[in-house]
């Protein structure tokens, strides 16, 4: 931690879906990917594929490298997943991190 100078443990900072598939986008724009045809993924990978059609699936986005009308991200196929949790899915999911 930069400001106590010892390890973060619980202090570090929540890590979203949004934040996730952010980097994955830098990645791919620093090493010249033009476009992905279909980004496909299941439970977690499912909400990233969510989340990848909403920051680069139309063309009007940063992602678009090429200037094209397509969309930087052209399909997803989310599998076994929801656009948003509940709380029921939020409390199942932090007993089985405790268990």
């Amino acid at each position: 931690h930069p400001q106590t100078g010892s390890v973060y443990g619980n202090d570090f900072p929540d890590i979203s879906v949004q934040d996730t598939v952010r980097l994955q986008l830098k990645m791919l724009k620093s090493i010249g990917v033009r476009g992905v045809k279909c980004v496909v993924g299941g439970s977690f990978g499912g909400m990233q594929c969510v989340e990848y059609a909403a920051q680069a699936g139309t063309s009007a986005n940063p992602w678009n490298l090429d200037g094209s009308s397509s969309p930087f991200v052209r399909s997803v196929i989310p599998i076994g997943c929801g656009a948003a949790h509940t709380g029921w899915q939020i409390a199942i999911s932090e007993v089985q991190r405790q268990a």
